[in-house]
């Protein structure tokens, strides 16, 4: 199921037990982020529990947002545009997840304020130096894995991973993903991302011109908000069906 606007503004909204005002966005099936620019900044938890999320991407900029729980999806990217759009993300849940290797969680390293996080049931965890390796990356962790972080801990992960030596041992055991290009991705792949791209420009193309031939002041309102807040209108997600649409009610009035 995508996760559409219309599913978005159906979905729960409450208070949880932290008095955090969350969105449940729980047990959907949902495969990608997307549309979250209709919540408006308006939450400070969203629950993804139970998806089929596989990367953890496409966030709009969210400064109130504090805690995401991300529990049983099949995330095993991280984008660092995602976390850079959650400056206040203080708690992040990971939980049976698909995070493998230490480079995995390098994008997590920009949550400068994270103080709460959870990678229970990701293969990562079996990874040499892995508890000292986080806490040294993010000096605010409070909890790792539901386990506090000691002083000591802290002082081990500083003597580890400091100056050149350190630096050096981190690279050896967290190496930088390799760019497509070096992984010999085919000119396929790039040539579907620019596709993409094109197909967003195109789309923002289409709420301009719905915006200059819309007739009631309630219609301009709708697609001039969703042009703010970046999502595509259901409506002008397929012009190609909708065209057929069109064309078809012309022959029947003919």
């Amino acid at each position: 199921m995508r996760l559409t606007v219309e599913l978005i503004l159906q979905s729960h909204q409450y208070v949880n037990p932290a008095r955090d005002w969350t969105l449940s966005l729980r047990g959907c099936k949902i495969p990608a982020i997307e549309n979250l620019g209709v919540t408006q900044d308006h939450f400070e938890c969203i629950d993804f529990i139970d998806n089929e999320l596989l990367k953890l991407e496409n966030f709009p900029p969210l400064p109130r947002l504090k805690s995401l729980i991300l529990c049983n999806n099949r995330i095993s990217r991280i984008d660092p545009e995602a976390i850079a759009s959650l400056p206040g993300l203080t708690s992040l849940i990971l939980t049976n997840n698909k995070l493998d290797v230490l480079s995995d969680l390098l994008p997590l390293f920009q949550a400068k304020n994270l103080e709460r996080l959870s990678l229970i049931d990701n293969g990562v965890r079996e990874r040499a130096y892995y508890r000292l390796f986080v806490i040294f990356h993010l000096p605010k962790l409070r909890f790792l894995d539901y386990s506090r972080v000691t002083q000591q801990e802290r002082e081990q992960a500083h003597s580890t991973f400091k100056g050149e030596k350190g630096a050096k041992l981190a690279h050896e055991i967290a190496p930088p993903r390799k760019s497509h290009a070096a992984l010999g991705v085919s000119s396929v792949g790039a040539a579907e991302e620019k596709k993409k791209t094109d197909q967003s420009a195109d789309q923002i193309e289409r709420i301009k011109l719905a915006i200059a031939k819309a007739t009631t002041m309630e219609e301009i309102t709708r697609l001039e908000s969703a042009l703010k807040a970046g999502y595509i209108p259901d409506e002008l997600l397929n012009p190609e069906k909708q065209n057929g649409d069109e064309k078809a009610t012309d022959v029947e009035m003919k």
